[in-house]
């Protein structure tokens, strides 16, 4: 429903103003991205650790495949 009205009320606007609305959705939609990096970054930490604690044999040298 927002999508059509959105449409609707894009064909009266002025692109300057279309232009503005679509910058402050964009930016909008970073906000949850934000919350989700914040909120695991304690997972990503410790399972980067663990991947790169597997890399590295007993004698300190760096495996790859």
């Amino acid at each position: 429903m927002v999508f059509i009205a959105l449409v609707f009320s894009g064909a009266y606007l002025q692109l300057d103003m279309i232009w503005l609305i679509a910058d402050i959705v964009n930016g909008l939609m970073a906000v949850p991205n934000l919350i989700g990096l914040i909120a695991l970054r304690q997972v990503v930490i410790a399972e980067t650790k663990l991947f790169f604690d597997k890399l590295k044999p007993m004698d300190g040298k760096i495996v790859t495949n």
